[in-house]
């Protein structure tokens, strides 16, 4: 290897000064102390304690990977690829003839590699974007958000939760007919992902009776019902409210039985043993849903019963907005004003693509339109217990 005959470039620390013509060429080995072991036309195999560098660096500076070139400079273990000990830095063989068509084309394959990463950059990108308008367009209002820091509750995803409320009143707008009064109200269902978001539950009113007649109890219908219980169940879906985009509220919907989908509670209002308060209040009521149809869970139910969702601020409830969290969340069932109540929402509309306004509406037979409300907001903790709440 010593006795080839190659040009030499030797830069040095104040400049590059060119040897040209033919001479003996120094060996690595004179040069930098190495005992080279091998030269097959590959980077030389050095002695233990060093290894090969293969990185040159081209015309305008950038690293080019060239294991195929014979190139003989070496750098000790504690430099490296990137950062060559300081010895190596001055001295640099060039190649022999032939090195710059090889080099050419070897630059050429990097040229197409540059070109397929760069396709593949801009496939990537676009990916991206479409993923996104996906997204977008798959974005079908309100959802749930649950932790710290809010995470959005996606399809297939759900959280348990618990819910309680002071005494809860089913009205009605017919003349001269008391309301039915429960003095307890427990609720356990899941959120459920996706957007909308979802939930079902069950509801449990306790201590029912007449408004003014304590000893006239309403009792629920279903086979194995406590005495002055009523059970619900329910499904909802969030929706924004009336014209706003910066709050949302809950619709309900009976959960229904095949033949009664309709059907959003029944009871039987009769006499406690030894009182006769009912009188002609004794009997069964029903209260059925007649709003908007919609579509909550894979079931086409009509709207019966809207909540606003908030949280407590400064002792009193406040509206939840986009993006805004708590650990104890809030359902206020708005009161009558006058001659209406708050029971319209906007929904999205898969068929449309639009939102479009629902109604929540409850009739109740001789007792006309009915509504619920309740004296305090339900509490609604999730279990186990996180922040919560609702964006888009």
């Amino acid at each position: 290897m010593g006795d080839r005959q190659w040009p030499l470039r030797i830069e040095q620390e104040q400049g590059t000064k060119s040897l040209a013509g033919p001479r003996r060429a120094k060996s690595t080995r004179e040069r930098i102390g190495t005992d080279i072991t091998s030269f097959s036309g590959r980077p030389a195999q050095a002695a233990p304690g060093w290894v090969p560098r293969s990185i040159r660096g081209d015309r305008r500076g950038h690293a080019v990977e060239e294991p195929w070139w014979p190139c003989n400079l070496c750098v000790p273990e504690h430099g490296s690829r990137d950062k060559p000990a300081p010895e190596c830095h001055n001295l640099i063989e060039r190649a022999p003839q032939g090195h710059a068509q090889r080099k050419g084309a070897y630059q050429m394959k990097f040229s197409k590699l540059g070109l397929v990463l760069a396709v593949g950059m801009v496939m990537t990108v676009l990916s991206a974007l479409a993923t996104g308008a996906a997204q977008a367009e798959e974005n079908k209002g309100p959802l749930w958000i649950v932790g710290s820091p809010a995470r959005g509750l996606l399809a297939g995803q759900t959280r348990a939760f618990d819910a309680t409320s002071g005494v809860a009143e089913l009205h009605s707008s017919a003349s001269g007919v008391p309301n039915t009064v429960c003095e307890k109200t427990l609720a356990r269902g899941f959120l459920l992902g996706g957007s909308p978001g979802t939930d079902d539950a069950t509801i449990t009113f306790r201590g029912c009776h007449a408004a003014g007649k304590p000893n006239c109890v309403a009792t629920g219908v279903a086979a194995g019902t406590n005495e002055e219980e009523i059970v619900v169940s329910v499904l909802t879906i969030l929706a924004f409210a009336n014209g706003s985009r910066t709050s949302a509220v809950d619709l309900y919907a009976p959960e229904g039985e095949s033949g009664a989908e309709e059907l959003f509670v029944a009871y039987k209002l009769k006499n406690r043993s030894g009182f006769t308060e009912c009188g002609t209040l004794a009997g069964e009521i029903k209260a059925e849903a007649k709003g908007s149809p919609v579509t909550i869970n894979g079931k086409t139910r009509n709207l019966g019963q809207l909540a606003k969702i908030g949280h407590e601020a400064s002792g009193v409830f406040t509206l939840s907005t986009v993006g805004e969290t708590a650990n104890v969340g809030l359902l206020e069932f708005p009161e009558r004003n006058g001659s209406e109540h708050f029971n319209e929402a906007e929904l999205y509309n898969s068929s449309s693509g639009k939102y479009e306004k629902v109604t929540a509406l409850l009739e109740a037979g001789a007792l006309k339109e009915a509504w619920q409300t309740t004296t305090t907001p339900a509490v609604i903790l999730l279990s186990p217990k996180e922040p919560f709440g609702w964006d888009y």
